[in-house]
């Protein structure tokens, strides 16, 4: 009897091993996904940069914000380009506008900086198509996957008697390489 026993242990045993006992089997899939840090698009916005009154006297400063979100770990500079209206003030950062009439045009040169003290010129040799890339890009910096914020320091020239002007202007584009 004991004999017995042994043998259907041993059978038990070796049916276990086998997945013999197992009267059905069920299957699914499953995903296994990460990110690469590097396919993460990064996110740029800025507010307007004002100057306000200008000054008949002297320059007149002003800032801006801009704020950029990268994946954490990411590298990345930020360039800012010449401004539309580069190439119709002799390839410097110029803001312009018409007298009452749209007869007269205006210029007022100005100038973006990195450091308050206004010594660094903001420009975009680090895009792929820079316009004022004799100037450098800021950074490099580190992305922290949250919002980080820049501040553009403004400057524009000494204006001179604008009375007939409505508005000046100009557009920069802002560009982030990561």
């Amino acid at each position: 009897m004991r004999k017995g026993y042994l043998v259907m242990i041993v059978m038990i045993i070796a049916l276990l091993m086998a997945g013999g006992l197992w009267a059905a089997e069920v299957s699914t899939t499953m995903n296994v996904l990460a990110v690469n840090p590097a396919s993460q698009a990064a996110t740029v916005s800025a507010t307007d940069l004002n100057f306000g009154t200008l000054s008949l006297t002297g320059p007149t400063n002003a800032e801006a914000t801009i704020t950029v979100n990268a994946p954490n770990g990411t590298p990345y500079q930020i360039g800012i380009d010449g401004g539309l209206n580069l190439y119709n003030c002799s390839n410097s950062r110029c803001m312009t506008g018409l007298d009452q009439y749209n007869i007269v045009s205006y210029q007022v040169l100005y100038e973006l900086y990195t450091d308050a003290a206004r010594t660094t010129v903001w420009g975009d040799s680090c895009t792929s198509s820079p316009t004022y890339g004799t100037y450098s890009c800021a950074g490099p910096f580190t992305g922290t996957g949250a919002d980080q914020t820049y501040t553009v320091y403004g400057q524009a020239q000494q204006a001179l008697d604008l009375t007939e002007v409505v508005d000046l202007d100009d557009t920069v584009t802002i560009t982030v390489v990561y």
